[in-house]
């Protein structure tokens, strides 16, 4: 039976890799893995290895074509308003793919002050040779 590319991501999405004590073991050996990218790159690489081959650039345009869950009236906050959702890496690679505003990502307005510059009312140090 021929896997299509679609169930190998869905089946590479729904892997747990928590409980893989081999990949957890390789996980340890690579040290720092806080960087969401690269501990995706591990993943697929062990899943490549140990499971099936996967193709991340292909997993990515799937994982981007996805129906994303709507969120919540919060704006990507919690049920009570104040604590921000934890996005994956991958769901804000969707989010920027789409076009769409990050939560918890302050919009800054891309002009300048119009309020007049202030004096300075602070005497200059004193140079070392003064």
């Amino acid at each position: 039976m021929e896997s299509t590319p679609s169930s190998v991501y869905e089946k590479f999405d729904r892997y747990d890799f928590d409980s893989d004590q081999e990949f957890q073991s390789g996980l340890r050996a690579l040290g720092d893995v806080s960087d969401p990218t690269r501990l995706l790159t591990a993943k697929a690489f062990y899943y490549s290895r140990a499971v099936a081959p996967i193709d991340l650039d292909g997993y990515f345009q799937w994982k981007t074509a996805q129906p994303q869950a709507q969120e919540p009236d919060g704006g990507g906050r919690g049920e009570d308003g104040d604590a921000p959702v934890s996005l994956s890496f991958v769901e804000v690679v969707q989010k920027i793919a789409a076009g769409e505003t990050i939560p918890g990502i302050r919009q800054i307005p891309d002009v300048l002050s119009e309020e007049p510059a202030s004096k300075s009312t602070a005497t200059a140090p004193r140079k070392p040779w003064e």
